[in-house]
């Protein structure tokens, strides 16, 4: 069974070029499920019969907002934190922390929502696949590391690679350690994500 997770396909008018992929994932597995972040947009792809899609959203509640800064508990928080003032050389600062917050909680959050998909098909072979390197990717990372899932992958892009080029993205050590690929679109990318 492959768990796949993505921004919004097959809802809405983006990520028309997943759409490309699926007769190849549909060869290669007996279930899949599409995890969808849009809970608003009709649907704009139609989808094979085997593919099944669940939505939840990937905004967080005022509650779940608050909720987050119990992250600090973390001993996977306070490793990221290390990791950005010594390998990054960066200091955290409040907006850094706070994108570290809510990426946690996030990650922590769609990970129990894939061990809860894998609790409906117990026995089967589990594969999560994540369309980003986002919070969804951590997810996975998570969910592979508590072995929740057999295997867990995710592609990487432009935004979603280079550190250096906006938002900051927490969490890239945890997705290189604990998935079983992180596939990159370009070579470039790859050999950016090698260096930093």
């Amino acid at each position: 069974i492959l768990i796949f997770l993505t921004s919004s396909y097959p809802y809405g008018e983006f990520e028309t070029f997943v759409g490309n992929e699926m007769p190849y994932l549909v060869s290669a597995f007996d279930e899949i499920i599409v995890l969808t972040n849009d809970t608003v947009s009709h649907q704009a792809r139609p989808l094979p019969g085997l593919v099944k899609c669940v939505r939840h959203s990937y905004e967080l509640r005022t509650m779940e907002k608050m909720l987050s800064l119990l992250g600090f508990l973390s001993p996977t928080l306070w490793q990221e934190i290390r990791l950005i003032r010594t390998h990054y050389r960066r200091s955290v600062r409040r907006l850094t922390l706070a994108t570290m917050l809510v990426s946690w909680f996030k990650a922590r959050k769609f990970a129990r929502i894939i061990r809860r998909l894998v609790a409906r098909v117990p026995g089967a072979e589990v594969h999560v696949y994540s369309y980003w390197a986002n919070d969804m990717a951590v997810a996975a990372a998570v969910a592979r590391r508590k072995a929740w899932v057999d295997r867990a992958y995710c592609r990487a892009h432009e935004w979603d690679v280079y550190v250096d080029r906006g938002v900051f993205l927490p969490f890239r050590h945890l997705l290189a350690t604990h998935l079983d690929h992180y596939l990159f679109v370009s070579e470039h990318g790859r050999r950016y994500f090698e260096t930093i």
